[in-house]
């Protein structure tokens, strides 16, 4: 997250996997940093329990994270999807997880991409095929923007910015429902640990 300030620069939060910002009055459980407002009482407040995240300042936006492509804001089509995929040997979700190929997917929301678009997260990237790719592509833009409209997702510490919890966790099709029936086919949702991550995903509705 960058943020701009007056009269220049820009103020960078990375949240990774526990930090959380609140704007408000009250300050939360294991704040690390607060941002008093000039006008105002209320400040920005960063939680982190663990503190994994990092905050920092630029004078501008660091070159290589200008040139990210945002998986839901920027400009790009399942054409261009596919012509990524095309240059990729490795497996579908990593490709999803890589910031570099496209930014704003992380581990949650690429087991529920893949399971969406039918494909399995285990598929390398350049044998999946143009009705697939334009499946995914379909999938990348409703999944991110249902989980933004619903406010993330919380399964321990993320917090939106008024310090509630998300709510798209109750609206996952595959991601934490290990051995229960798949939405689709009733097949038992599978679980496996790849690469340190959970994948879930349905060894019958996803090849």
């Amino acid at each position: 997250l960058f943020f701009q300030l007056e009269p220049s620069g820009f103020f960078h939060v990375h949240l990774r996997m526990t930090g959380h910002l609140e704007y408000g009055l009250q300050q939360p459980d294991y704040t690390r940093f607060v941002l008093q407002f000039a006008k105002t009482r209320k400040r920005l407040w960063y939680a982190d329990s663990r503190t994994l995240g990092r905050l920092a300042y630029y004078e501008s936006i660091p070159e290589d994270i200008a040139a990210l492509t945002d998986a839901v804001n920027d400009s790009y089509d399942e054409k261009l999807l596919y012509e990524k995929f095309q240059a990729r040997k490795c497996a579908l979700k990593d490709v999803l997880l890589d910031q570099s190929f496209l930014a704003g997917i992380g581990n949650i929301y690429a087991c529920e991409i893949a399971f969406r678009a039918r494909v399995s997260p285990y598929r390398i990237a350049e044998r999946i095929t143009k009705p697939e790719t334009k499946r995914i592509y379909r999938e990348i833009i409703a999944v991110l923007q249902e989980a933004v409209a619903a406010e993330g997702t919380t399964f321990s510490d993320f917090r939106g910015a008024d310090g509630k919890p998300g709510n798209f966790q109750s609206q996952l099709t595959v991601y934490d429902r290990a051995g229960e029936p798949c939405h689709t086919c009733g097949s038992a949702i599978q679980k496996d640990m790849y690469h340190g991550r959970g994948t879930y995903h349905c060894p019958k509705c996803q090849k």
